[in-house]
């Protein structure tokens, strides 16, 4: 009966850790160095590292390493960086390095595997929870980000989880004033990257639009207004950009969509509608801007000699 009330609350530990829990938490379901030593011998628990063990059949999974890093770093450590970054599922960072974070100080974290970085600042508020694992809000992940990647990966995951509604400009700065210290890392990046977002920014709501505004700041020309919702007495739509002083609009279409009669027949009649009130209506396809940029930056240039 006491090996089954031990092998039980065992579970409830791994069933919240993707499998895996820590000889601390079997020692705390009561179970002594010799039931565990018995446990893994019959094959009932497997070793994963150091201090922590697998119930037999669970699957090895990323979130499982996720755990197994922050049993191992112990308590109060977090997600962090990269890994957080990936939890968070903004784009460009894959389900593969771990990190974890936590307060200056904590001896306990020998990591087998992955990266293990102290904070002397990460109070509860920078914490939350995705899935049950604890990790970086998505402000300070960015911040951390912000000191740890280089400066365009950073830039993109700020505007990727700006566009996803993740959090906003206001509460980047409200972060960035609670961590300002000097010499902290991210702290000059970070700054620079959210002063360029001023009132009124409307972050890129896609990969396609990110590139373009590259584009335009790589060639010193100014940025237009993105997103912009354009009409007559009627609505017609929401335009990816607006040139306001050569009245140039600027459609992006994406490899995905726009490729079909109905979408091309859709595209043609907004396009004459917007023509109507006066404005100059330009597309450019994914191929464009990737691979012919330099056609892209005379065909806007021309566009907008023409409208002076």
């Amino acid at each position: 009966m006491r090996r089954n009330a031990i092998d039980q609350a065992v579970r409830r530990f791994a069933d919240r850790q993707y499998g895996v829990f820590s000889a601390r938490q079997a020692h705390s379901a009561g179970a002594s160095p010799k039931v565990i030593k018995w446990r893994v011998e019959t094959g009932a628990w497997e070793p994963v590292v150091r201090g922590v063990y697998r119930l037999a059949g669970a699957p090895d999974t990323w979130r499982q390493r996720l755990w197994t890093a922050l049993l191992v770093a112990g308590p109060g450590a977090v997600v962090a960086r990269e890994a957080a970054a990936a939890l968070w599922g903004l784009t460009g960072f894959a389900q593969g390095p771990i990190a974890v974070v936590a307060a200056h100080g904590i001896k306990d974290h020998r990591l087998q595997f992955g990266h293990f970085h102290e904070s002397r600042r990460l109070p509860p508020s920078h914490v939350t929870l995705i899935d049950g694992i604890p990790v970086t809000t998505i402000e300070r992940t960015l911040f951390d980000l912000a000191g740890a990647i280089n400066e365009k990966r950073a830039d993109r995951a700020i505007e990727n989880a700006l566009a996803r509604r993740r959090t906003t400009v206001e509460r980047l700065w409200d972060t960035w004033a609670d961590l300002a210290a000097p010499r902290r890392p991210g702290m000059r990046v970070m700054r620079k990257l959210l002063l360029k977002r001023g009132p009124g920014y409307v972050a890129r709501e896609s990969e396609l639009e990110i590139r373009f505004s590259d584009l335009l700041d790589a060639n010193e020309i100014a940025q237009p207004d993105w997103q912009v919702e354009v009409g007559d007495d009627d609505f017609i739509g929401r335009v990816d950009c607006l040139f306001r002083q050569a009245r140039l609009i600027v459609e992006l279409d994406g490899r995905v969509g726009h490729v079909g009669v109905l979408d091309e027949t859709r595209d043609a009649e907004r396009d004459k509608r917007l023509r109507a009130l006066g404005y100059r209506v330009r597309r450019f396809r994914w191929e464009d801007v990737v691979l012919r940029p330099g056609w892209v930056l005379s065909e806007l240039r021309r566009e907008m000699a023409a409208a002076a």
